[in-house]
């Protein structure tokens, strides 16, 4: 027989001491997976508007349960205020759904404000804005770190009052509601993405009334 070949992947054993080494001390970087997707409104495709870029939440292998992140299906964007009424000046949108209800919402009010907690995404809501342009509005922009963990040190680094409109778009919303609601104008409108009964109640009690706008978002406002 011919002499067999060495088929180890190591050279010598200075290598071969390197590589168990690294494999005994190697940690695994967890990756946040990002994918251009169409924007659905009502289960329908809108050809109108261009692919834009979001969490891939089934891909992602970065454990992603402990952003503050938006609850809103992409289908269920507040598209209405895209073509409702002129609604006020100055709107804050708390989790923006990557950027695409605060957009609808600058086809009602003169700006708009855009929190997102999370680094990555507020770097995707960026790009999202730039690729739907917003030449008609003013866009404004809040960058605040923050986790579910850290939710009430970040709502107070914001100026609730200014605000016309306000959308909360998070799981969060009621403790969020429960700390600005001293804060926030007696006008003010309350987006809340399907609201839960006690939400709904809670708001009752403080005289405020849920406003189903066939028109365009569904509200809550004083009477």
């Amino acid at each position: 027989m011919g002499e067999v070949r060495n088929t180890t992947p190591y050279h010598c054993q200075g290598d071969y001491e390197y590589w168990q080494e690294r494999k005994r001390t190697y940690v695994p970087t967890p990756k946040t997976v990002l994918a251009l997707r169409p924007v659905y409104t009502s289960s329908v495709k809108n050809e109108d508007i261009p692919w834009l870029w979001q969490v891939d939440k089934r891909e992602t292998s970065i454990d992603i349960t402990d952003w503050e992140m938006n609850t809103v299906p992409q289908q269920y964007c507040g598209a209405g205020m895209r073509r409702g009424d002129y609604w006020g000046g100055d709107f804050l949108d708390w989790c923006s759904a990557y950027g695409l209800t605060s957009w609808y919402a600058g086809h009602s009010h003169k700006t708009v404000t855009t929190v997102e907690t999370n680094s990555v995404l507020r770097k995707i809501t960026r790009a999202n804005l730039k690729r739907l342009k917003t030449e008609f509005y003013e866009q404004k922009f809040l960058d605040i770190d923050c986790t579910k963990y850290t939710l009430i040190q970040a709502i107070k680094q914001i100026d609730w009052s200014v605000y016309d409109t306000i959308r909360l778009g998070s799981g969060s919303y009621s403790v969020i509601y429960d700390h600005i609601k001293h804060t926030i104008k007696d006008d003010c409108k309350i987006i809340v993405y399907k609201p839960s009964l006690d939400f709904i109640e809670k708001l009752k009690q403080d005289d405020r009334r849920f406003i189903e706008n066939l028109k365009s978002v569904d509200y809550f406002a004083k009477d």
